[in-house]
């Protein structure tokens, strides 16, 4: 399966690392991103419109402060083993976000936005 409730947590410092990237989204503060992505980080996103690829930590973060959604809820979760979150907008599903973290610094994030493959894989404690 594609997800996990977080019981298997990654390690501490990922976490840290995880957490500082998703408190600067929140706050739109480019620079906490700056801090902890790493130069060459690759974001892929996958919706109904095809797969997208965005490269740099400086094209990344001004997409991820640009991406913060008002009134979104976040769920931790391990996607594919590695650490993320379920967004949620009004009780529904809209995006499931991973991170790879290596080094101290995100070098991938891979997002999913496709409604069908969403409905597909939410567990439901989400619901």
């Amino acid at each position: 399966t594609l997800f996990r409730s977080p019981a298997a947590t990654p390690d501490a410092a990922t976490r840290e690392v995880v957490d500082a990237f998703f408190a600067a989204v929140s706050r739109g503060d480019l620079a906490g991103l700056l801090a902890v992505l790493a130069p060459e980080v690759e974001l892929r996103t996958q919706g109904p419109g095809g797969t997208f690829v965005i490269r740099g930590a400086r094209e990344v973060a001004s997409r991820a402060t640009f991406g913060a959604r008002a009134g979104a809820l976040a769920h931790p979760v391990l996607a594919d083993g590695v650490p993320g979150v379920l967004i949620a907008v009004g009780g529904r599903p809209v995006a499931v976000m991973a991170l790879t973290v290596a080094d101290g610094a995100v070098t991938a994030i891979r997002v999913l936005t496709d409604p069908d493959r969403l409905g597909q894989i939410v567990p439901s404690w989400v619901a």
